[in-house]
């Protein structure tokens, strides 16, 4: 009898070693080694030959399935833009994380970047790499080992600017351009390795003293000013969170040993994050705050005795603010705070217009006087709010004004062009706000008449006349007309 032949050509089923081998199917298979069957009709050797060396690393102990994981980043080991694969290498008898990168072709290793065992053995490790950071933790949850997942990712951050990042891109205190490996847990203030202190200053009419703002790091002091005729009553307390990179909050610190008492006051806050008596961070220094990843505060409040916290302030250290929230130093920096200052408004000088009377919607100056002569509020951003105007209330960038200061308590006079408002008695004031669009000063009221000019007819002394057409007539001469 001639013999048959059977064409096995196709092996899309893949590998079967559970059925008895009598039973696997047509294109299936009961052994592959180093062979890939994903196209149809054909086998391929899995890779591709290579004439480089095979790397090998004597000093780790892989568990098989646990120990590689394999990603890519766009920074190499040294910080600089450069596509990068890496490969980690857990060492299960210590549970430490060894790095491989193929930055320019290297097979450099950088050793003991992350500690999933503590020092123990067994571990079993699981990773996981999103948004540029590699993050691994034990998936064998053995009580003696590092029980929080493990984060290592690069940090590019520039905190506390010194300078206006509107106009020269800001001068930062401190630069961190590194790689960090660290717990990623995220933690409070005080459970930092140097825990963050908390102090409240009742600062009164000057700025906190260098005795005061202490020459140290790891503290922050909110600085508070209370003026009266205010919706602040009672006793109020506060706490502190870290904001982390990508806006994650991290737990309360709630200040319990200092309140602020309050009776019909307005308060105004500044925030001081100390760094001692120096002016600049060098940039392999730690964070300030105790974690490369942090890059803001939240400052909240309550009335004492209530359960929830409301927020008072969002201070972003990376992007600095208005006032850049600098780092503070006792030797340089006691003049920031408070303004010490007032501001007074002059009467409306008419520039436009006929006569010596103030007219309706004429063009006037008013004069503002700051005397800011106590060199408080150096290097803010002031905003002047103007009330009564034609456009009521405007507001004005004084930052420049209230930057002069002389030493002169006559103050420093700077002028301002308004539109005055409809005929009648009007009131005037001005208000001096921070950052914040808090109230820092504010005028006494003035009041002033403003006359008709009897150039443009009230709406009393109008009647509609085709008002189809867009028109009034005067009702003392229909043959005027008044487009509006």
């Amino acid at each position: 009898m001639p013999k048959k032949i059977h064409r096995l050509v196709n092996f899309e089923g893949g590998v079967n070693e559970s059925s008895d081998p009598r039973d696997v199917e047509t294109n299936e298979v009961i052994q592959s080694d180093n062979v890939v069957v994903d196209e149809l009709g054909k086998l391929k050797l899995i890779g591709e030959v290579s004439s480089t060396a095979i790397t090998t690393f004597s000093s780790q102990s892989i568990e098989p399935g646990f120990g590689l994981f394999s990603y890519s980043t766009d920074r190499d080991n040294a910080g600089n833009l450069n596509h990068t694969d890496w490969i980690t290498m857990l060492n299960v008898a210590d549970g430490n994380v060894d790095l491989r990168h193929t930055t320019s072709g290297s097979s450099a290793v950088i050793t003991d970047k992350l500690d999933l065992g503590g020092n123990n053995d067994n571990v079993r490790g699981s990773f996981y790499f999103a948004d540029g950071v590699l993050r691994g933790t034990d998936s064998n949850f053995a009580a003696a080992r590092n029980a929080n997942t493990q984060w290592y990712g690069y940090t590019d951050s520039k905190l506390f600017h010194t300078t206006d990042r509107d106009t020269n891109n800001g001068t930062a205190v401190h630069e961190i351009s590194r790689w960090t490996g660290t717990d990623a847990s995220l933690k409070k203030l005080t459970d930092m390795g140097t825990p963050v202190t908390f102090e409240l200053y009742d600062a009164g009419a000057t700025n906190p003293s260098a005795t005061q703002i202490t020459n140290r790091k790891n503290r922050i002091v909110l600085a508070y000013w209370k003026f009266d005729n205010g919706d602040w009553n009672g006793d109020y307390q506060f706490g502190f969170t870290p904001v982390y990179v990508g806006d994650q909050e991290g737990p309360m610190d709630i200040h319990e040993t200092q309140t602020i008492t309050c009776a019909d006051h307005k308060v105004l806050f500044q925030v001081y994050v100390q760094n001692a008596d120096s002016a600049t961070v060098s940039a392999g220094d730690a964070h300030i705050l105790g974690d490369d990843r942090i890059i803001g505060i939240n400052i909240y409040f309550r009335p004492y005795g209530e359960k929830t916290f409301r927020l008072l302030k969002s201070i972003d250290l990376k992007e600095g603010g208005q006032n850049h929230w600098k780092a503070y130093n006792s030797t340089d920096h006691t003049a920031h705070g408070v303004f010490a200052g007032t501001v007074t408004l002059a009467q409306p000088v008419q520039t436009s217009g006929s006569g010596t009377n103030s007219y309706k919607e004429a063009t006037a100056t008013v004069t503002i006087n700051n005397t800011n002569y106590s060199n408080g509020f150096d290097d803010r951003k002031g905003i002047l709010r103007l009330w009564g105007f034609n456009a009521s209330p405007e507001y004005h960038d004084v930052k420049v004004e209230l930057d002069v200061q002389d030493g002169s308590s006559s103050g420093t006079n700077f002028p301002i062009s308004v539109v005055l408002p409809s005929a009648g008695t009007h009131e005037f004031r001005a208000e001096l706000l921070d950052e914040d669009f808090n109230v820092v000063a504010e005028s006494a009221p003035i009041e002033t008449t403003i006359a008709d000019s009897g150039l443009i007819s009230t709406d009393s002394d109008r009647f509609d006349y085709g008002s189809e057409y867009g028109a009034y007539a005067d009702r003392e001469d229909e043959e005027t007309w008044y487009n509006i």
